[in-house]
């Protein structure tokens, strides 16, 4: 018994690195895919100056659609009061190829205080897509 309770701290440490390592990249990959879907929305449905706000609107919507906020068929896993969606960037590449850049951060914090690395860090995504019209 006295080995084991020598033993089991040693053993939590790569368990529980492992558990923080899976969180921050689920947290990286749902990010990113929500920027993706946000950036695919915006490229799929063209707008005026008049209805440009409103499509900005629909991005937003679709990348936090993305990362589960709006499904009430299960617990949400991430806070929706932290995701930061940037505005939405026009850029123009010439030759008539213009894209849009969608960008959004989000706040990623450890289970375990790690010696040496920070407790909280902030991942970014940003996803560039031709318009489709």
């Amino acid at each position: 018994m006295l080995e084991l309770s020598i033993i089991i701290p040693f053993l939590m440490v790569p368990i529980l690195g492992g558990v923080d390592f899976a969180r921050f990249a689920f947290t990286r990959i749902s990010l990113v895919n929500a920027v993706r879907e946000g950036a695919h929305y915006g490229a799929a449905h063209s707008y005026t100056p008049v209805t440009r706000e409103l499509w900005e609107h629909h991005i937003r919507e679709s990348t936090q659609y993305e990362m589960g906020f709006e499904d009430e068929s299960t617990t949400p896993v991430f806070d929706r009061a932290k995701i930061t969606i940037l505005p939405v960037e026009i850029m123009d590449h010439g030759i008539g190829h213009t894209a849009l850049r969608v960008r959004a951060e989000y706040p990623f914090e450890t289970l375990v205080a790690w010696p040496a690395l920070p407790s909280e860090v902030t991942i970014s995504a940003e996803a560039e897509m031709r318009f489709m019209h």
